[in-house]
């Protein structure tokens, strides 16, 4: 675990998710903060072959205020790296249990038909994670690097 991500200690999982058109398909994370202070969340979406698709921390601090329901990313995914088809995943990191994560992935339909609604394909519940509790490494400051001082 690096010191980017020594704030967290809970990590949420999705399920996969089968996309069969990526063509105009979206995938959205949500984490609610039902805590009374302020907490962090990080999300990656993740594609079939474990590549990051998408990084939260692109968008930057991602701090999210008690009461609140903060929109923490979005990729399409009409990436034309991929193939029609692909699996996808979310991963979310946050500092406290108190963050509640939450994930929709939809597609727009046919995108030259506009009398086509939006298609809901998967929709994650909080219940819907796995839940992770990630170990807390305590950093120590290092001795000063020289001779034994007698």
């Amino acid at each position: 675990m690096t010191d980017q991500f020594s704030p967290f200690r809970f990590e949420y999982i999705s399920g996969g998710v089968d996309i069969f058109n990526t063509d105009g398909a979206f995938f959205f994370v949500n984490v609610t903060n039902r805590g009374s202070t302020d907490h962090i969340a990080r999300a990656f979406i993740i594609d079939q072959s474990g590549d990051t698709i998408f990084d939260s921390e692109q968008l930057g601090d991602m701090t999210v205020t008690p009461g609140q329901t903060s929109f923490i990313g979005t990729q399409q995914v009409d990436d034309p790296r991929l193939t029609p088809h692909g699996t996808f995943h979310a991963r979310i990191f946050t500092s406290s249990p108190d963050l509640i994560p939450s994930a929709r992935v939809y597609s727009i339909g046919d995108p030259t038909d506009e009398d086509t609604p939006p298609v809901t394909d998967v929709y994650f519940a909080p219940s819907d994670f796995a839940r992770f509790v990630l170990p807390v490494i305590i950093n120590f400051p290092r001795p000063p690097i020289g001779g034994v001082e007698a």
